[in-house]
């Protein structure tokens, strides 16, 4: 109630607050605020006034000063649960507006804390800002301190809104910038009235900000008093600070029930924000000589090739390459799991990284030749099979001895082989890509052209090794890796015989291959097994390849296996008309029951894999001679 010119006048903060949002609305922003103002002591309508009042600073363009004062309405007392969830909602826009990322999304995660469905699409925003960000890890950013009831009574003056954008805005740091954190282990009092105290501990500060362990859960948006003491190398005082509680949780240890408290710092005396800022800057300088001289992590992005760098402290994250690929950042030391029990180990100058695949025997690792700097590939005998002495086991070393022999483009090379630390070891050039068993098993659609250029490099690799006198054994379309360019490459001569030293060993090697793609004489052993055993799984290979299933299939391996000895594959010509004849006869001769029936030699083979390709070219072109044949007359006459 007041007197103006002799008459008694009785304040309506209902009215005041209806005549600020007229003017509003007519956008007398300053006018607004100062109705706005008299409604702050009605405690009824005390959050919207002060939400009004930030929008109309924001539109003002003075967001600093609307930051504060949504601050400042979130210190009040018993603040309705539905207004605290707006204020939220208009810091996570004003941050957003600012490009602070990292505060946007904290006030949004406050929100779906205390409710969930707020916002009808909370969760997919939320979603979208942790993808921007790139990690859920939070930073605590350089916030406002909050602003005093006199400040915000004074904003209606001249003075406040024409107070100059540069300097108002010189009090923050860069929004895009994030205040840097340090490892801090001290004991910290705080409270909620400054009556009740309880202990908790610090794992990191900043001048912004800290994050303290507790045993007891802190509702978000909280006031904090604290209480903690810097090193004694530092300050002797105690700090005392006042705090907001931004985020609840984020640090769960299940053993101990431990719950983290990430606090916003909101009030702090001058002097003690200078000794706080002076530990930061001390230990982020020594932080920064640990990383120089940490150790360098070297890998390569599978999507591109490059080589990225990592420190060590990033075993295990997700990096990020240039050609926005993720890849999980390796570990330098030895840190096994369940599924990769040699993670980190570096075994033969190769750091391993990851499983490629598993097999009976063997396991194949990708890892990383930390002298040549390339990503290599390394097959390690299972050391299950080394203490049994099996013939895998026997015949591990002399797949790498015979693979250095033949030096081939479609044979995947071999750099090294030996024995360390108990591990027997091959390592191989790495190829980015699939095999062809994956591509049939997606059932991924390959042309006839492409079959027929996957079985020649098959061919030209097998015809290297049998010119060394090298009998594969075991061709199918999981030893055939297809490169990102289309290149087919043959792999695993675990089940190599040599012809010039092996041939009294056949009737030992009964039945060694794989059911689907073997050839009759390798299940029998009645008949030397020599390079048209190759021709008879490449044909059953390329059968499989053009049919999209393998040329016999049953119940069990011994009805395959009879299958294979007893019964004729049904043409493909029969399965797929748009197969060329003579494709179907060159896949059935390789499959001829009769060693001596079959192509001879892969030459032969590939000889008429290459007349196909040569009437299907010619196929191709011919409706293209006939139409620039037609266009030419047209052009005569």
């Amino acid at each position: 109630m007041e007197c103006r010119n002799g008459r008694l006048r009785v304040d309506r903060p209902d009215l005041s607050f209806k005549k600020a949002e007229t003017y509003k609305e007519m956008g007398l922003l300053r006018e607004a605020i100062r109705e706005y103002q008299r409604v702050l002591s009605e405690e009824s309508l005390k959050c919207r006034a002060m939400r009004r009042i930030a929008n109309c600073l924001i539109d003002l363009k003075l967001s600093a000063q609307a930051e504060k004062v949504l601050l400042q309405s979130l210190l009040s007392l018993n603040v309705p649960i539905r207004d605290r969830l707006h204020i939220y909602s208009d810091l996570a826009q004003l941050y957003l507006s600012q490009g602070r990322v990292e505060l946007a999304l904290e006030r949004l995660l406050q929100i779906r804390t205390e409710d969930d469905s707020f916002f009808p699409d909370l969760s997919k925003r939320i979603e979208e800002l942790l993808q921007t960000t790139g990690s859920p890890i939070l930073e605590f950013p350089q916030a406002a301190t909050p602003m005093g009831p006199k400040e915000v009574q004074n904003l209606g003056s001249d003075k406040s809104p024409n107070s100059p954008p540069e300097q108002l805005a010189s009090t923050y740091s860069d929004p895009r910038r994030r205040a840097r954190r340090v490892k801090v282990s001290t004991t910290v009092q705080y409270s909620f009235d400054q009556d009740v105290w309880a202990s908790g501990y610090s794992t990191d500060l900043s001048t912004s900000g800290m994050f303290i362990l507790t045993y007891e859960p802190i509702p978000v948006g909280s006031v904090v008093f604290l209480k903690f003491n810097l090193p004694r190398c530092k300050a002797e005082s105690t700090m005392e600070i006042i705090g907001l509680a931004v985020r609840q949780g984020a640090r769960l240890l299940e053993i101990d029930r431990v719950l983290g408290m990430g606090i916003q710092f909101v009030s702090i005396d001058a002097r003690q924000e200078n000794s706080l800022k002076s530990l930061v800057d001390e230990l982020v300088e020594k932080e920064d000589r640990v990383v120089s001289q940490e150790s360098r992590i070297r890998f390569h992005c599978d999507r591109c090739g490059r080589i990225l760098n990592a420190t060590e402290s990033s075993s295990g994250k997700l990096g990020k390459c240039v050609c926005g690929g993720t890849i999980p950042v390796p570990f330098l030391r030895h840190t096994p799991t369940q599924d990769n029990p040699l993670r980190g180990l570096v075994l033969a100058g190769c750091r391993i990284d990851g499983v490629m695949g598993k097999g009976s025997a063997a396991t194949v690792y990708k890892a990383h030749h930390l002298a040549l700097d390339v990503p290599i590939a390394i097959k390690i005998l299972h050391p299950e099979e080394k203490r049994s002495h099996t013939p895998m086991a026997q015949r591990f070393l002399k797949e790498a001895r015979v693979i250095a022999r033949i030096k081939h483009p479609n044979i995947v090379a071999v750099m090294n082989a030996g024995e360390e630390q108990g591990y027997s070891f091959i390592v191989m050039q790495l190829v980015v890509g699939g095999s062809l068993a994956s591509a049939l098993q997606k059932k991924d659609k390959i042309s006839t052209n492409g079959c027929i250029r996957l079985a020649l490099d098959i061919c030209g690799a097998l015809r290297a090794a049998h010119e060394h006198g090298i009998v594969h054994g075991d061709v199918k379309p999981a030893n055939i890796l297809v490169t990102s360019a289309g290149t087919a490459m043959l792999v695993d001569f675990g089940l190599v015989r040599d012809l010039k030293t092996d041939r009294k060993e056949r009737t030992s090697e009964k039945g060694m291959g794989t059911p689907l793609y073997i050839a009759p004489e390798q299940i029998r052993s009645d008949h030397a097994i020599d390079a048209r055993a190759d021709i008879y799984s490449l044909g059953a290979t390329l059968y499989h390849a053009l049919a999209g299933s393998p040329p016999f299939q049953g119940t069990s391996v011994k009805e395959v296996l009879r299958k294979h000895i007893k019964e004729a594959p049904v043409p493909l010509k029969e399965l797929w008309l748009d197969i060329p004849d003579a494709l179907s006869d060159i896949v059935c001769r390789a499959m001829e029951k009769k060693p001596e029936e079959r192509f001879q030699t892969v030459e032969a083979l590939t000889q008429e894999l290459l007349k196909v390709c040569r009437a299907t070219a010619v196929e191709e072109f011919r409706p293209l001679r006939k139409r620039h044949r037609k266009a030419k007359s047209r052009s005569s006459a």
